[in-house]
């Protein structure tokens, strides 16, 4: 007997989960929740709840509008719900299309900076080529017309700029030599500061002086060198991060590899 009970219960609740029982017990129920409501809850004889229910109910409202309205609502559902997704939809692609505006013209934004400043350390290395080639040619006509003092003032101007660059390869912290020395050591692409940082030989080498030495200390203190290098115009970033040394970095690696000898 429990498992007739089971069944026929099973059985009438996967019915009511159909769309269209279920929206035909919504509307009975919505079209007759009051009399139902008197029926089942009110304080008063059963005879007369039964009185109450018949009085207030009819065909129409308990097997004509159920079933109609009933099918209207389970055809209507899934159009109403494509409406809503629809409707739904457009907010969220506005708000997508104009974040990914926003993130193009950051973008832009970047790389004209970057080609500014690319524009202006190429100017500035180019000024300081030109500098040095001048220099040497005034140098080789000096020596050419035999003027003693102009070869003099040019043989100072040289080593005044020579003591100018010791000075700033003495200046260099010892990461930031080490940095120097790495971004200049690479063969092909330019390095990032990741790069710098998670390589084995680097690490090493900075344990020696960096106390209490960790990836990540030294992730920091390698990032505060190369802003050093950069306000120095040693080293410079391209918009994509990456690292490559200046002509004056050049000069600065090439102080460093004579010390070294």
């Amino acid at each position: 007997m429990t498992d007739f009970l089971k069944d026929v219960f099973d059985a009438a609740q996967s019915r009511i989960r159909s769309p269209f029982i279920g929206s035909i017990v919504i509307v009975f129920l919505a079209i007759n929740w009051q009399p139902l409501f008197y029926l089942l809850f009110a304080d008063k004889p059963v005879r007369a709840r039964f009185l109450y229910f018949e009085a207030n109910t009819d065909n129409w409202s308990l097997y004509v509008y159920p079933p109609i309205l009933g099918f209207l609502v389970a055809f209507a559902a899934p159009w109403l719900k494509l409406l809503g997704a629809w409707i739904a939809s457009r907010p969220v692609r506005l708000l997508r299309n104009l974040q990914h505006h926003e993130e193009i013209e950051r973008e832009i934004h970047a790389l004209e900076q970057s080609a500014r400043l690319a524009d202006a350390r190429a100017k500035q290395e180019k000024a300081e080529e030109t500098r040095i080639i001048e220099a040497a040619e005034r140098q080789i006509r000096a020596s050419e017309t035999g003027d003693d003092m102009l070869v003099e003032e040019i043989k100072r101007k040289q080593a005044t700029q020579e003591d100018k660059l010791s000075e700033i390869v003495r200046g260099l912290s010892d990461l930031q030599n080490l940095l120097v020395r790495f971004v200049g050591g690479q063969q092909s692409a330019s390095p990032k500061l990741s790069d710098f940082v998670k390589d084995p030989t680097v690490q090493r080498i900075a344990a020696k002086y960096i106390r209490n030495f960790t990836p990540k200390r030294l992730e920091v203190d390698a990032a505060e060198a190369l802003r050093e290098l950069e306000r120095t115009n040693i080293l410079q970033t391209s918009y994509d991060d990456k690292i490559s040394l200046t002509s004056l970095g050049y000069e600065v690696l090439d102080g460093l590899l004579v010390e070294e000898r």
